[in-house]
């Protein structure tokens, strides 16, 4: 079939899933009472409407943008507005014809609704075993595709490790593995390596184990990215998942220690500028910072000291700062066709 259209179909599909996604958005707005916060205020940081909410400004950011890249906010370097229409369809309940916020409810579990709540009147979040097995299923899918179809071929040919090397018994470790696609298409590509995946999401890992059966050499653990241990490994993976760390520093340093010194990581991170006005070129920006509420998001806020990150904060500048500062020489991009993501090479 012709690439143009299938392309054109996927949009059009993956624009309805970010409906989905800012309906979110909204629902949240009604229920917090921020609609009602920014009616008539002008332009605000998220700093300030926290201060007007006493709500966390860290979720209030990503709620910001997220609903400025729908073109539901105006935005201004860093400043977000309620447009003066927005009042009667998103605030004036009693006295409006227009009124449509009380239409956007039920979208997700109500569990998952009050746990997002609670990050923005806490600034706690949940760690993505606390948000149940649907969680781990819908990242499964999401990632899978790519992961067994296109990972092996596409893009491990493209490592100076090389893929002959981990055939050969190379050593490979899978950090932040969720349910594991990636660990266990390596593993079926090359028999001849030693795969560990490693996730701290018992749910996930068990969903793994039943989906992959017995592969001999593929070995799923249960751990965060600081418990990494069995080194020296030739090819550390970090897919989709850094960002949603607590800690991104800490597990670095982990993988820095755990990598041979010619060995290379491999880091999947969401395609991002770190320029808002830039990214918005993405037509399917607000769905990432509604993905980032119910999962990037609420991981990074799971402990005291997270970094809260969200799903657009490693672009490739502070990507490359960060591993810079953890002991890793070089960065370089990958020629990877995928729309939503870049992939990285990193080496000691």
């Amino acid at each position: 079939m012709d690439l143009e259209t299938i392309q054109r179909y996927a949009l059009n599909v993956w624009q309805a899933k970010q409906g989905e996604m800012v309906s979110l958005m909204i629902q949240l707005g009604d229920r917090l009472g921020l609609f009602r916060a920014m009616a008539g205020r002008g332009f605000m940081t998220p700093a300030e409407l926290g201060k007007e909410t006493e709500l966390h400004a860290r979720p209030l950011r990503e709620w910001l943008y997220g609903l400025a890249a729908a073109d539901v906010l105006s935005h201004d370097d860093g400043r977000f507005e309620l447009p003066p229409e927005g009042v009667p369809v998103l605030v004036d309940e009693a006295t409006s014809l227009f009124f449509a916020a009380g239409a956007f409810g039920a979208t997700f579990p109500s569990e998952l609704i009050d746990t997002v709540i609670g990050l923005f009147e806490t600034g706690r979040g949940a760690d993505y075993d606390s948000l149940g097995d649907d969680m781990a299923m819908i990242v499964e899918r999401l990632t899978g595709p790519f992961n067994r179809l296109a990972l092996v071929p596409m893009v491990l040919p493209q490592l100076s490790v090389g893929t002959t090397r981990l055939g050969e018994g190379g050593r490979v470790a899978d950090v932040g593995c969720g349910t594991g696609m990636a660990s266990e298409a390596v593993a079926r590509a090359f028999p001849g390596a030693t795969v560990t995946a490693l996730d701290p999401s018992v749910r996930a890992l068990d969903r793994g184990r039943a989906r992959a059966g017995e592969i001999p050499n593929l070995v799923f653990t249960q751990g965060r990215a600081e418990d990494l241990s069995g080194g020296p490994f030739d090819l550390i993976m970090a897919l989709d998942c850094l960002h949603d760390m607590p800690r991104p520093d800490t597990a670095l340093a982990a993988m820095r220690r755990e990598v041979a010194d010619d060995g290379v990581l491999l880091i999947k991170e969401l395609r991002s500028s770190g320029d808002f006005e830039r990214d918005r070129r993405n037509p399917l920006l607000a769905m990432s910072y509604g993905f980032s509420l119910i999962g990037c998001l609420l991981s990074g806020m799971s402990t005291d000291d997270g970094w809260a990150l969200g799903n657009t904060g490693l672009h490739q500048d502070a990507l490359t700062a960060l591993v810079a500062d953890h002991g890793f020489r070089e960065l370089r991009r990958l020629d990877v066709p995928d729309p939503g993501n870049t992939y990285y090479e990193v080496r000691p």
